[in-house]
């Protein structure tokens, strides 16, 4: 599998007031995050990214929330047997926001991929699986860690309003 591609925006850190350091740490929790997508939803790396802490809430496109890191950990342990992902994640539009204490990284998301199981398919499946996230970052322990993401489908095409 290839590796996961990173593509920042034009205005990747015009509202990023921390350090080269933090840039370059949580740009790689990202990159974290998209290794552990890639890697058949891979609950060992996802747990290099993201917090222990049991009060954390992750938004999933599946609509529903989870709450902590083990509470995510079985939602991949159900779908890491019933998906399979054929071309590496990608993000796009990338962007930091935030200080020293608090980050926000912002992007579109794709990868491509197939459902292989014989249970109901949800509806972010088929070739290509446009999304967005919102991922939220804070230091514990002086280490940035992943504390909330928000994830939804991507609409793709033109927007309602340009459709004339």
């Amino acid at each position: 599998m290839d590796e996961p591609v990173v593509e920042l925006s034009e205005h990747a850190f015009s509202l990023f007031e921390g350090s080269e350091e933090d840039r370059e740490a949580l740009l790689a929790l990202h990159r974290g995050y998209l290794d552990a997508n890639s890697m058949g939803l891979n609950v060992d790396a996802l747990r290099k990214v993201w917090s222990e802490h049991p009060h954390c809430v992750w938004f999933n496109s599946t609509g529903y929330n989870y709450k902590g890191i083990e509470d995510w950990a079985r939602l991949w342990n159900y779908f890491g047997p019933r998906v399979e992902i054929t071309g590496p994640w990608r993000s796009s539009d990338v962007r930091l926001i935030g200080n020293g204490d608090y980050a926000v990284i912002t992007c579109e998301r794709m990868a491509a991929g197939r459902w292989k199981s014989d249970d109901d398919e949800p509806h972010w499946t088929g070739d290509d699986w446009p999304s967005r996230s919102t991922e939220v970052f804070r230091r514990e322990n002086g280490e940035w860690i992943c504390v909330h993401v928000h994830i939804s489908t991507r609409g793709t095409g033109p927007r309602p309003e340009e459709r004339g």
